[in-house]
């Protein structure tokens, strides 16, 4: 039973990032990174993908009121896991070039667009 349950939340949850990623990738096939930026943004993704614990309600509390942040706290996990793995792909696939996988960086100071 339990594998089911386990086995049933790991589909729903590759099925998730899946689709998300899905919008996102004609705009990040358009431009092609360097080593050093596309390492950068992965770097950055992976160290602070936490911090969607905080942006996540503060973004739909600004979108949809004081109600906004329970959807918040439902997303932030989905968010931050689809930021990890993306920021995990750029840096292993950083060497190659090409585009990013996430084209987002919560510190944007850390990355820098050439």
């Amino acid at each position: 039973m339990r594998k089911k349950i386990i086995s049933s939340i790991l589909f729903v949850f590759v099925l998730l990032v899946s689709v998300s990623l899905l919008p996102t990738a004609p705009a990040a096939f358009a431009d092609e990174q360097t080593v050093g930026v596309k390492a950068g943004k992965g770097t950055a993704n992976i160290l602070f993908c936490w911090t969607e614990v905080i942006e996540s309600p503060v973004q739909d509390i600004k979108d949809y009121g004081p109600l906004g942040f329970f959807s918040g706290i439902v997303k932030f996990p989905f968010k931050a896991a689809i930021r990890l793995l993306g920021g995990t792909a750029d840096l292993i696939t950083s060497p190659a070039g090409g585009p990013l996988v996430i084209d987002t960086c919560p510190m944007e100071s850390l990355c820098d667009k050439e």
